[in-house]
């Protein structure tokens, strides 16, 4: 007896809960279609330009011009100071390579202060 009722209290829900599935479901499509047609009448007053070679050049050369500009304004002064690789190139050339000799490095080696205890421990490692 006890099963028998709550079969069929199960079945009356299950009835109750298709009929408000329906409704949702209309409700949903006549949203959907709503939002649809607003979508096409402003879609409709937009103008598009044509895409070619000539119309892509023309943005393409104000978007780097303006891609530059944002690039210039973000540059700090840490940007500007010379990383050591510009360094040690504007000191010696790019094709001053095999010019250079062991007398020069030598001779750039005196100028650099050694620490003699620093110097011993990583000899002996």
């Amino acid at each position: 007896m006890l099963f028998e009722i709550c079969d069929m209290v199960r079945e009356e829900i299950a009835e109750i809960n298709e009929s408000m599935l329906v409704v949702e479901r209309a409700e949903q499509a006549k949203n959907s279609l709503s939002e649809g047609l607003k979508v096409t009448k402003v879609s409709n007053q937009m103008q598009f330009t044509p895409v070619n070679k000539d119309t892509f050049g023309e943005w393409c050369v104000g978007y780097y011009a303006e891609l530059q500009r944002k690039k210039e304004e973000a540059r700090t002064d840490l940007d500007l100071k010379l990383t050591g690789k510009a360094l040690f190139l504007e000191k010696y050339g790019e094709s001053n390579f095999a010019e250079i000799t062991e007398d020069d490095v030598a001779e750039e080696m005196k100028d650099i202060d050694v620490d003699e205890e620093i110097a011993d421990i990583e000899e002996e490692t």
